[in-house]
């Protein structure tokens, strides 16, 4: 195309004085199938196969928030005894839901796994043992 016509078109008009047409071949552009190199890397669309589960940790999230503040957890001292230690007395806990949050005491037990790997990685990150 040039300028938004058929090349065979703009040829006609260019010659239309002599009324000579001049077949121009346009090539066909072959379609093929889509390639993506992801061999290797991890597939996080998983998590999506806990879809319930991800839901029920982040109201723990956000109950967490609403009685504190947002991402403070991360500085609490002696963090990973803590939360070790509220992990354990979730595990052990014999009614269903948190008598304070009223959330399943399965999806805080998992928040704070979640929370101790989250530590655990900062602490790599910054190269302390």
């Amino acid at each position: 195309m040039i300028n938004g016509e058929p090349i065979a078109k703009v040829l006609q008009t260019e010659a239309e004085s002599e009324s000579i047409e001049i077949p121009v071949p346009i090539p066909k552009v072959q379609k093929t199938t889509g390639l993506k190199h992801d061999n290797g890397k991890i597939q996080a669309g998983v998590l999506s196969d806990f879809r319930g589960a991800l839901l029920a940790v982040a109201e723990v999230g956000t109950f967490g928030v609403e009685k504190y503040a947002r991402d403070t957890w991360r500085g609490i001292e002696n963090g990973e005894q803590r939360y070790t230690d509220a992990l354990w007395r979730h595990l052990l806990a014999t009614d269903e839901k948190d008598a304070e949050s009223g959330l399943d005491h399965m999806a805080h037990l998992a928040w704070n796994i979640l929370a101790l790997l989250e530590l655990k990685g900062m602490k790599a990150d910054e190269g302390r043992p």
